[in-house]
């Protein structure tokens, strides 16, 4: 069974952003270049499974999402990986119920990983989150960054403000 993700923003309103691999699983890929301590350095492919925090990627605008181009915080992007942890929930939530912890503690984690108030001026806060498809294999949020107005940017929202 596919993995399938959902990306909704926090702060402003709800986009639903669904991926879902194939049978080749490109949300477990990662063909970006990594330094010893795991920043990306050379773009590449990274499979919305293997981001970490401290990713920068471009995503894009598509609707279907199994992967993204990662790339170092240096370059261009639109987005940025600032935490990840995983539900502990035995059987599925329920969509609510996932958007809603999402939500939370999304929210919750952005000051302790960035050092800045969590402000919709400062950014558009948003998350990668399992639906009921892929419950069984995948619990794990993943809260990301965007600039406020969806622009790209340069540089890393993590420890920004310590």
């Amino acid at each position: 069974m596919g993995v399938v993700r959902r990306m909704a923003r926090l702060l402003v309103g709800v986009l639903l952003v669904v991926g879902c691999s194939s049978g080749a699983r490109p949300a477990l890929d990662d063909a970006s270049t990594r330094d010893q301590v795991g920043r990306i350095i050379a773009p590449g492919q990274v499979g919305i499974l293997r981001l970490r925090t401290g990713d920068c990627f471009i995503a894009g605008e598509a609707q279907v999402v199994e992967f993204v181009s990662g790339v170092p915080c240096s370059m261009d992007h639109d987005g940025e990986v600032f935490a990840v942890f995983d539900m502990q929930d035995s059987t599925w939530p329920g969509a609510t119920t996932v958007e809603s912890v999402a939500t939370r503690e999304c929210q919750a984690r952005f000051s302790s990983s960035t050092g800045l108030a969590l402000d919709a001026a400062v950014a558009r806060l948003s998350a990668f989150a399992p639906t009921m498809d892929s419950w069984n294999e995948d619990r794990s949020i993943i809260c990301i960054a965007a600039s406020p107005d969806g622009s790209m940017m340069r540089g890393s929202l993590t420890g920004a403000g310590t």
